[in-house]
């Protein structure tokens, strides 16, 4: 029983590990994610594995252009 459940939870962790795979490869092929692209994205995976609750789109913005993304919120 014990071998199962590690092998279970073993299963699950590397699936979600793909997800997290997925999200880089997403951005390693676009030249820019803006959110719509990434609620796009990650509305998918959000709908094909119920047990992922979310997935936050949050840039890494340089502080000279802080005031312009707050603009955009």
């Amino acid at each position: 029983i014990i071998s199962r459940l590690v092998s279970s939870i073993k299963g699950r962790v590397d699936l979600y590990s793909e997800v997290l795979y997925s999200i880089k490869r997403f951005y390693l092929s676009s030249k820019f994610v803006d959110r719509d692209e990434f609620y796009t994205f990650s509305s998918a995976v959000l709908d094909k594995y119920k047990e992922i609750h979310a997935l936050e789109w949050v840039p890494r913005v340089p502080y000279e252009k802080k005031e312009y993304y707050e603009s955009l919120v």
